[in-house]
C-alpha cells in the first residue's frame, strides 16, 4: 500500500533545478498566513528574492527567510537569516531567527540589502573562503551601513 502511495507522489528530476538556480540559495518556511505564528509571508518572499538577482550565483550568501523566530526552516545559523518581526524582516547575519537583528525593514527594501551584502562577499572573498566568513571579517557597524544601504570602508 505504501508502495503504490510513493508511485503516485511527482518526483522533481534531480536535474530540474540547475546548479546556479538563485533558488538553490534560499530557505524558506512556509509563514503567513499558512502559519499562525508567522509575522511575514516567507515562501512569499522568497522566490522575489532569487527572481530580482540580489542573492543569484554561487558566490551569494545562504538566505534563511523564517517567518518568525522560530526558525523551523533551518535551525541553524546561515550566513544571512530574514526573521519577521511585526510584519518588517529583521536581517540577521552568521546567526539563526533566534538571535537580535542588525537592522530591521519593510520587505520590500530586503532585495537591495540582500544584493548588497551578496556583493560585498564577491568582493572580499579570498580563496575558498565561505560567505559566512567573508561577513564574520566586517564589524556589526559595517554590516549595519551595508543593510541600509548607506557608505561604509567594507
Amino acid at each position: 500500500m505504501l508502495a503504490r502511495r510513493r508511485a503516485n507522489v511527482p518526483r522533481i528530476a534531480e536535474d530540474s533545478i540547475e546548479s546556479e538556480d538563485p533558488r538553490r540559495q534560499i530557505v524558506a518556511c512556509a509563514g503567513a498566513p499558512i502559519c499562525a505564528a508567522a509575522e511575514i509571508p516567507a515562501r512569499t518572499l522568497a522566490p522575489g528574492l532569487a527572481d530580482s538577482a540580489a542573492i543569484a550565483g554561487r558566490d551569494a550568501p545562504m538566505v534563511h527567510v523564517s517567518g518568525c523566530a522560530k526558525g523551523c526552516a533551518c535551525a541553524r545559523s546561515a550566513p544571512v537569516t530574514v526573521v519577521g518581526l511585526d510584519g518588517r524582516c529583521g536581517v540577521v547575519v552568521n546567526g539563526s531567527a533566534r538571535e537580535r537583528p542588525l537592522a530591521t525593514l519593510m520587505p520590500e527594501a530586503l532585495p537591495g540589502a540582500l544584493s548588497r551584502l551578496a556583493e560585498t562577499v564577491r568582493r572580499l572573498r579570498v580563496d575558498d573562503e565561505s560567505a559566512a566568513e567573508v561577513l564574520s571579517h566586517l564589524d556589526r557597524a559595517q554590516l549595519v551601513c551595508l543593510i541600509h544601504g548607506e557608505a561604509t570602508g567594507a
